[in-house]
């Protein structure tokens, strides 16, 4: 498992939350094609995705600490 420190964490959420601003501002609703449409439908869950995933990492990692998780 790669290991991230929070602040790595941190920054990649930021910047995938970017990343979802920048395409929900770049996009055309009315001119909008196939590929635009795909990418607002799959960011939203990645943002949600990548968020958890680091939650979880930085949660196993306190429980570790704690000696609850071996």
């Amino acid at each position: 498992m790669i290991k991230l420190s929070k602040k790595v964490s941190f920054f990649l959420i930021l910047i995938s939350g970017f990343g979802l601003v920048i395409s929900l501002l770049n996009s055309d609703f009315e001119k909008s094609n196939k590929l635009q449409e795909l990418i607002l439908e799959a960011s939203l869950p990645l943002v949600f995705l990548i968020a958890g995933v680091n939650f979880m990492y930085i949660y196993i990692n306190h429980l570790k600490k704690e000696g609850k998780f071996k």
